[in-house]
């Protein structure tokens, strides 16, 4: 058997339902940001948000990430506290 499927199947059996979706979009949006520059639709531009009263740029400017870095301590902090805030 795979080692890296039992790891992720014990991880999904112990993470819940949104903090697992969530976390795999993450990932997942860090992927894509090497074909797709996401940073010009979803990045919180004031002048965007301001003046063509683009809300969701609020809501989805934390979502989307291209830096590795922040992609490292958020899957190091976020599966513990959003399982916490599930229960």
């Amino acid at each position: 058997t795979n080692p890296m499927l039992q790891y992720y199947k014990q991880w999904s059996e112990r993470t819940p339902y949104v903090t697992r979706a969530s976390t795999i979009g993450l990932v997942s949006s860090f992927i894509l940001s090497f074909f797709v520059s996401g940073n010009t639709y979803l990045s919180n531009v004031p002048y965007f948000t301001m003046f063509h009263y683009e809300i969701y740029r609020l809501i989805f400017s934390p979502l989307f990430g291209d830096s590795f870095f922040n992609l490292i301590i958020l899957l190091m902090s976020y599966p513990s506290l959003g399982a916490k805030m599930e229960w």
